[in-house]
């Protein structure tokens, strides 16, 4: 009855992908990333089924962060889209997809903040999952799926128990009526998808006849429970269905109110699918609607007819059982759990309920005999075998209860070796933002050089090769590492060559100057949280999503303002001096000839409990006289605020050479008056 779903899958998936055309394009094809719900459904099942299922799922660890996290909170499963290929499987897991999504960009995105190797499932996932043209086709599988798909399983199914209603095989012509007459208004009106009083209704002319059918819907929305996320007491369970019919058809996640009019658009294209795919004369379902006069249509069924079909099947059951069992032999423990899988392994293995059957197999190559002994279990006197099973039996609760425990605490374990990993990242970064933050700042003062002439100027009248190392180092820094310009990077070495101060500079008046006209300096130093890797973007970025890129921001600020706050405690320890960063690398005695000179000057005084160094600021308004790269008499004016009761207002001083702008405090030490440039200057 339902070969027409499959039809409206790939109506949705073809809808979907001519909306996001252009955004596919541009998405690397090794990621796989489609728009059709079964593997939306596929993917979601293989990564956060709680089963042994998949070897590269993150199941246990996804559900270890739920509860975590999100304790109490509902997660229905996606299931039976593995193995197997039901025409209405990705229908039946687009309701737990649609449900369970706000959890799942969250876990993703974590996880893609947090590895460093990309993972193709994770990477894909996200992709689809914050896309909302996907959660709009999720939301029209899921209303499909509860206003269609359960009530006419349930029909086909229970047709042979009803004869006491005089329901027959025949009668599930009235049900195809009813479904094909109410999409007939949806195609003229995309918003009745939408309009719970009208999509679930669809068979109500049914509920009189058959009490049997709503009592089921009823038990199905509107009572039927399941479980939340950390507990199995029947006090905490929640009425899953109703819950999420709620939020398909009246969503208070804003996500799912951008899907509305996309929701509208795809509805009426469902129901033409839906309409064509029914009535098409090659498909055995229009032989069931009356609007084509279908040979088994109500219509056109006479009494006998009608009679003579009370009791029978609507659907072939009792063969397609047969396959199933075939099937499930194949998969066997395809979704076992992870203790009972490795108890069968290892009784397998340990050959403890072996027979020994080997030994009666005949025809064998090898004339050897075959040596395969009794398991122990067989090896047993009866009443032995008897009590093992009664002691495992009850032994079982406390052995599965013990190996969950070991899998929590092992759960436990990976959490704080992975927040240690991050927490240590963090910290590594937040060491670089306070270096980094030294660069930016030399960036926007006298250290850095913006011309090649000022550059070489510096380069040759600097001694020795370590100077003219660091100093052309330090300026190519500054660019790379300070502002975050990339293509200001040069190695310090390659293939076992180091580079000269020479080479260097080449590179840096050559690549690295030219960068000051073409690049942007950025507003803070440059940092690199752990965050999403570069990903297309497919449509319409979901509300959530941003919202999550939104709090990874608030992390970067506050690791930003973390790493500015250590930076002062270090300098009030005496640990690093942004001042003493931005002064020019040479001391300055031309702009001293110029008296074109804001001082900033180390003092000692003399206190009663002993000496204390305090600068001074001033500006140099007269230059007397020098002795060529030792020292200089200049004549300065102090600042109000550093001229105390009985000091004179302009004063004499030497300025030696030795003591201009020195790594440690002290007396006579003197540098250029830069406070207008601090970072957290009021």
């Amino acid at each position: 009855m339902l070969q027409w779903i499959g039809a409206i899958e790939i109506l949705l998936s073809r809808k979907v992908t001519q909306i996001l055309v252009e955004e596919l394009a541009l998405i690397p094809q090794h990621l796989r990333v489609k728009c059709d719900i079964g593997n939306v459904c596929r993917c979601v099942d293989k990564e956060f089924a709680f089963t042994a299922n998949y070897a590269k799922g993150h199941g246990h660890a996804f559900h270890d962060w739920m509860r975590r996290y999100h304790p109490g909170e509902l997660m229905m499963p996606v299931i039976r889209t593995l193995g197997g290929d039901r025409q209405d499987s990705s229908f039946e897991g687009a309701l737990p997809v649609y449900m369970g999504r706000k959890f799942f960009v969250q876990w993703l995105h974590e996880e893609l903040c947090s590895s460093s190797k990309e993972n193709i499932l994770q990477t894909n996932m996200f992709i689809i999952l914050r896309s909302v043209e996907m959660i709009a086709q999720l939301r029209i599988a899921s209303i499909v799926f509860m206003a269609v798909v359960i009530p006419m399983r349930w029909l086909a199914g229970k047709t042979h128990e009803l004869a006491h209603h005089n329901w027959s095989e025949r009668s599930m012509g009235r049900a195809i009526d009813l479904m094909y007459d109410a999409f007939l208004e949806v195609e003229s009106n995309g918003e009745l998808m939408l309009d719970e009083d009208f999509i679930m209704r669809i068979f109500s002319p049914l509920y009189g006849e058959l009490p049997e059918f709503e009592e089921y819907l009823t038990y199905f929305f509107e009572e039927k429970e399941s479980n939340v996320i950390g507990s199995c007491s029947r006090g905490d369970r929640v009425l899953a269905i109703d819950l999420a019919k709620c939020e398909v058809f009246y969503p208070t996640r804003i996500e799912n109110q951008q899907t509305h009019d996309l929701c509208v658009t795809l509805a009426r294209e469902v129901a033409t699918c839906l309409l064509l795919e029914v009535a098409d004369p090659k498909k055995a379902t229009s032989d069931y609607l009356s609007k084509c006069n279908g040979r088994f249509s109500w219509a056109m069924s006479s009494t006998e007819e009608k009679n003579a079909s009370i009791g029978m099947r609507a659907t072939n059951d009792p063969s397609e059982s047969e396959f199933a069992i075939f099937t499930e032999a194949l998969a066997t423990g395809g979704r076992i759990d992870l203790d009972l899988a490795a108890g069968i392994g290892q009784a397998r293995y340990n050959n403890d309920f072996g027979r020994a059957t080997e030994q009666y197999v005949t025809g064998r190559k090898s004339k050897a005999p075959v040596v395969k002994s009794v398991g122990l279990f067989h090896e047993l006197p009866l009443e032995l075998q008897d009590s093992l099973v009664v002691t495992s039996k009850r032994n079982a609760p406390a052995s599965r209860h013990k190996f969950r425990e070991s899998l929590r605490m092992q759960h436990e374990r990976r959490y704080e070796k992975k927040k240690a990993v991050r927490d240590k990242k963090l910290e590594g970064e937040m060491t670089k933002v306070m270096a980094n933050s030294y660069l930016w700042q030399k960036y926007d003062s006298p250290r850095c050089c913006k011309s090649s002439m000022e550059a070489f100027d510096i380069f040759n009248k600097l001694q020795s090769k370590s100077a003219k190392l660091q100093f052309v180092k330090e300026q190519i820094l500054i660019r790379y590492l300070g502002l975050g310009w990339t293509k200001a990077y040069h190695p310090w070495s390659k293939n076992k060559h180091i580079f000269s101060p020479s080479e260097l500079m080449e590179h840096f008046v050559k690549v690295v100057l030219p960068l000051d006209n073409t690049e942007v300096v950025p507003t803070a130093p440059p940092m690199n949280l752990p965050g999403l890797p570069s990903l297309p973007t497919l449509g319409t970025v979901a509300h959530d999503v941003n919202a999550l890129v939104e709090r990874n921001d608030d992390a970067g600020l506050q690791l930003r303002i973390n790493a500015m706050v250590e930076r002062e405690r270090l300098e009030d320890n005496g640990i690093g001096d942004e001042l003493m960063e931005m002064q020019e690398m040479l001391w300055p005695i031309e702009r001293l000839r110029a008296k074109d000179f804001a001082i900033d000057m180390l003092f000692e005084y003399e206190e009663d409990d002993g000496s204390t160094l305090m600068w001074c600021q001033g500006k140099v308004v007269d230059f007397i006289r020098e002795s060529k790269d030792k020292h200089v008499f200049v004549k300065i004016e102090w600042s109000d605020k550093c001229v105390r009761e009985g000091d004179l207002k302009t004063t004499k001083n030497q300025l030696k050479k030795t003591k201009w702008n020195p790594s440690s405090p002290v007396g006579g030490a003197w540098r250029e008056d830069l406070y207008h440039k601090l970072m957290n200057k009021e």
